[in-house]
């Protein structure tokens, strides 16, 4: 868990350094059959270049059926068609588009890796002195 959350975190945290550009969102939408999650598409201009993205927003997994689909529907809630976004945009390839998303999950999946590997190192030579 550790090691994909320093993973994804080490791709998010790459992405900062992308340029950014503002884009109106063109469409919100709940997809998914059992892990809901907002898609998210968007439009953005660069040197006088129309471009097209959609990013699917990762939310929690937790919880029933209704549960997963309420948390989608919130997060969703945060954007709205019309609604300006700032995204970052790969300078090699403008086609390829991120929308910065919250670095909780992967913070935390690092964060409880650490915390597994901390606790191990402390208890073993517990177990072992007795």
């Amino acid at each position: 868990m550790s090691v994909h959350g320093w993973e994804t975190l080490s791709w998010h945290l790459a992405k900062l350094s992308w340029p950014a550009v503002g884009a109106a969102i063109t469409d919100v939408k709940i997809v998914g059959d059992r892990a809901f999650h907002p898609e998210v598409s968007y439009k953005y201009i660069i040197n006088d270049s129309m471009y097209t993205g959609i990013a699917e927003i990762d939310v929690p997994g937790f919880g029933g059926k209704r549960k997963r689909m309420d948390v989608a529907e919130k997060e969703a809630s945060d954007f709205g068609v019309g609604d300006t976004i700032y995204i970052r945009y790969a300078p090699s390839d403008p086609t390829t588009g991120y929308i910065p998303e919250h670095l909780t999950k992967p913070i935390l999946q690092v964060g409880f890796g650490l915390s597994l590997v901390l606790t191990g190192a402390f208890f073993i030579p517990v177990l072992i002195r007795k």
